[in-house]
């Protein structure tokens, strides 16, 4: 069954592929050019689950891969509590891409979010950019 795969790769843009592949180790042949699938985390985003043995068993129907790189290359100190923020900022922004993909996918443009929303919500306390600020320096 031939079905659509989406493609987020923090390495590369995002693509779109169309295969019949039911295990990573058939799907990991047809993304070569992302390069070194065995040196990234691969999820599926539908069911959080990791691929990782070549017998794994993609799911049924369309589903979309993140792909990230298991190492970063830069060495050097770093500030955990900076990490963690980032790391909370790549969520939200996430799950915001989702919903947006969604309404537009349901036909639903009515609920999209605006730039011009009046609700604000905090999301860098001062100690946030403070911690973001000492990231500039490595």
């Amino acid at each position: 069954m031939m079905r659509q795969i989406k493609v987020l790769s923090s390495t590369q843009n995002f693509k779109v592929i169309h295969s019949e592949a039911t295990t990573w180790g058939q799907l990991k042949e047809v993304l070569s050019e992302f390069g070194n699938l065995d040196q990234m985390n691969v999820v599926v985003k539908e069911t959080r689950n990791s691929l990782q043995v070549p017998e794994a068993v993609l799911p049924e129907g369309d589903f979309t891969l993140y792909l990230s790189p298991k190492q970063i290359k830069a060495g050097g100190n770093y500030n955990p509590r900076a990490v963690q923020i980032l790391n909370d900022l790549k969520t939200e922004i996430s799950e915001a891409i989702d919903k947006v993909i969604e309404s537009v996918e349901d036909g639903d443009y009515d609920h999209l979010p605006t730039a011009a929303s009046s609700e604000k919500k905090e999301v860098i306390t001062d100690e946030d950019l403070k911690a973001l600020a000492s990231l500039k320096g490595l």
